[in-house]
Formats: structure tokens, C-alpha cells, sequence
């Protein structure tokens, strides 16, 4: 009487094993996923249970199930029942991990469309809802009846496990959020760009300019030694921020790295931005072109730098301190030790005084 118990129980772990280890790794690698680190396959990597492979992240959910499934047969009505709530709670729990929970949870909130694809390669939750689902199918046979209780414990056991993976998830998926960043482009012009933002905010609300004028400090082109102008455009509909959509744009922000104050213009107005307003690179490449006749070329670039640089206060001394971002920076930052280098090389040239 002692011995069969004990067999059985060895039975029912041999047959977990078999069928519940290989099984997400079977569909991974038929899904054609990758392994958790880089590997081609993650069939081999879901397979082996050491920490430099995927498998090791099986490893707990395996034993849990495992576990459930070998001692359920001899548990009472109300611990069987409380132990197939929580399995149910795991499983769900596995799905919100395989859905793109965080994506799904903001194209709901900002009344955007759905991700194309709403399924996730995630490892951890193939393994909770492949376990957990197994582990309720081996368990059918299991003499206690009814399966599940309508009591606050096993409420509490299938709802707790996905509802607190969910909380984790949402607090990482920027719901709520008063802006979201969407895609970019590059001007006509270099050193012109333009920046999509999804706001949820109302546009026309007294503090949003404000608001919005802080968030969008970020893409400011100071920040960027590539650009000089940027067209912020403010859209409440997220999947067109994220396509460069400006169908929807309802205002656009004009950013100038040369000091020139900030403008607000109605709807999609990027363009304007650019158009009305010569960033210092622009003013430099004019200068350049106006000195055709200056050869060589370093005395020519030398000049024209001198040109849009009379007047420019000097932000840095081009050693790496933090305006060389800037492009009035870059392009003045050395004037002196340029002009006394060009001296050594070309004594007596015009505009080295």
C-alpha cells in the first residue's frame, strides 16, 4: 500500500516530464522564434535547463505544475479546487505575458487601432500558460468534485495572479501618459527636422501650451548637433503619430537652436516653421557660396565663418563641454585658432587680420 502510491506518483512524474518540458519549445521552434539569447532556434535553447540557456526560465513553472499535478489526486474537495483556481490564474497569467498586453491596454485608452500582430514572443509566458494548461488536463481524471468552488479563495487565486502581471505591464505601457513620441523626418533643408507627439491632451486647454512646450524640450535641436530647426506636430491619434500621419495635426511647435523664440502655428505647419526663419547653418552655407572667388578652400570656409560669426557670444570653447551641440558652436567654437593656423600657412591673405 505504501509502494503504489509511491509509483504512481513517480508514473505521473515521468509522464509530466516527458510531455510538458518539450512542448514550448516544440512551438517556439515550429513558431520559428528565436532563443532567449540571441541563439538561431528556440527549440535547442527552451530545451536545455542552465542558466545561459532559455530553458532555465521554464524551470519554475514546471516544478509548480509538476508538483500540482503528482499530489492533487490525494487532496481534499477544497484544496483541489483552490489548486485548479490558481492553475486557471497562472494560465491567464501566461497569456497576458503572450499578448502584447501593453500595446493592446494604450491603442484602447487613446482610441488608436489595434497592433497588426497581437501576439508577443515572450518565453516566460509560453511556459506559465503551456504548464498551467497541461497541468489542468492531467488532472481532469482527479476524483474531486465539483472542479471549482464559488468561493472567495479561489476567486482570489484565479484573478490575482493575471490581474498583478497586468498592473506591472500597464505601469510600464505609458496609459495615461500626456505625450507620446511618434515618428521623425528630416526637412528639405539640412538641419531642418520634424517631430511627430500623440497628445491625449485637450489642445486648446489654457495650460497645454506650456505643458507641451516642456515635454518638448527633449527634441529640442540644442540637444542634437544635427539640427537647427525642429517642427514639433501635436496629434491626438497615436497610430497616425506613429505612421507620420499629419492628417489629424492640430498644432505644431517651431524649436530654433539659435535663440529665436519658440512659435505655435495652427494644424500641420512644419513647413512654415523652416521656411520663415534662416537657421545658423543656412547662414553659413549662403556666406560660403558668396565667396566664390576665395581660393583655397580653407581660406574660403575660414571667411565665411568669420562672416555668420560676428556677433555670436561664445557658448563653448569646442572642447567637448556641453553647448558643442550647438551649430553656432561647432562653427565658431575655434575662429581664433583656425585664422592663426591660416596665417602660418597663407601670410598676407586678405581677411586674416
Amino acid at each position: 500500500m505504501v509502494i503504489i502510491p509511491a509509483m504512481t506518483n513517480a508514473l505521473r512524474w515521468l509522464l509530466w516530464t516527458v510531455v510538458a518540458w518539450p512542448l514550448p519549445a516544440l512551438v517556439a521552434g515550429a513558431a520559428g522564434w528565436r532563443g532567449v539569447w540571441g541563439g538561431t532556434s528556440a527549440l535547442g535553447d527552451y530545451l536545455i535547463p542552465v542558466p545561459v540557456a532559455g530553458g532555465m526560465l521554464h524551470v519554475p513553472s514546471f516544478i509548480v505544475c509538476a508538483l500540482v499535478v503528482v499530489h492533487m489526486p490525494g487532496l481534499s474537495l477544497v484544496g483541489a479546487a483552490r489548486l485548479r483556481a490558481l492553475l486557471i490564474g497562472l494560465a491567464l497569467a501566461g497569456l497576458t505575458l503572450l499578448l502584447k498586453s501593453d500595446r493592446i491596454a494604450l491603442a484602447l485608452w487613446a482610441g488608436s487601432g489595434m497592433p497588426v500582430n497581437i501576439w508577443d514572443k515572450n518565453p516566460l509566458g509560453l511556459f506559465l500558460f503551456s504548464d498551467a494548461v497541461l497541468a489542468l488536463l492531467f488532472t481532469l481524471a482527479a476524483p474531486q468534485r465539483p472542479r471549482l468552488l464559488p468561493e472567495l479563495a479561489s476567486l482570489a487565486l484565479v484573478l490575482l495572479p493575471p490581474v498583478a502581471l497586468l498592473a506591472v505591464v500597464l505601469q510600464h505601457s505609458h496609459v495615461g501618459a500626456p505625450f507620446l513620441p511618434g515618428a521623425g523626418r528630416a526637412g528639405v533643408v539640412r538641419g531642418d527636422d520634424m517631430r511627430i507627439v500623440f497628445t491625449s491632451l485637450d489642445v486648446e486647454a489654457a495650460d497645454f501650451r506650456n505643458r507641451a512646450l516642456d515635454y518638448a524640450q527633449r527634441v529640442h535641436p540644442r540637444q542634437s548637433v544635427n539640427s537647427d530647426d525642429v517642427a514639433v506636430l501635436f496629434t491626438p491619434d497615436l497610430e497616425q503619430a506613429r505612421r507620420f500621419d499629419t492628417t489629424r495635426v492640430a498644432l505644431t511647435l517651431c524649436l530654433y537652436e539659435d535663440g529665436t523664440p519658440p512659435r505655435w502655428l495652427r494644424g500641420s505647419a512644419a513647413a512654415s516653421c523652416f521656411d520663415d526663419h534662416a537657421s545658423f547653418t543656412e547662414k553659413f552655407a549662403a556666406a560660403y557660396q558668396a565667396r566664390v572667388d576665395v581660393q583655397p578652400r580653407e581660406l574660403r570656409h575660414y571667411l565665411a565663418r568669420k562672416d555668420v560669426c560676428a556677433g555670436v557670444a561664445r557658448a563653448s570653447d569646442g572642447t567637448g563641454g556641453q553647448g558643442d551641440a550647438l551649430s553656432h558652436v561647432s562653427i565658431c567654437a575655434t575662429l581664433e585658432r583656425t585664422r592663426d593656423e591660416l596665417r602660418a600657412r597663407f601670410p598676407g591673405a586678405p581677411g586674416l587680420d
